[in-house]
């Protein structure tokens, strides 16, 4: 993440030396979808690991593996 707003950073200051005001929107608007997506990214890894960290349900299993049969005893 650090290194994509780096580079960014470092186009701006490129595109603002070579053209003007309407590429440094451009590039500013860039960077912020960029920033969005990279934070809306982190909360779905969040999002994801606390559910595999949920509480056990009433049957004894976690949401994260309902999928998974339950050993039957023998």
């Amino acid at each position: 993440m650090e290194a994509l707003v780096v580079a960014a950073v470092a186009v701006a200051v490129a595109v603002v030396s070579a053209t003007g005001v309407a590429a440094v929107l451009a590039v500013a608007v860039a960077v912020a979808v960029a920033v969005v997506a990279a934070a809306a990214a982190a909360v779905a890894d969040v999002a994801s690991r606390a559910g595999r960290s949920a509480p056990l349900a009433a049957n004894g299993r976690s949401a994260a593996n309902h999928h998974r049969p339950i050993a039957q005893a023998r």
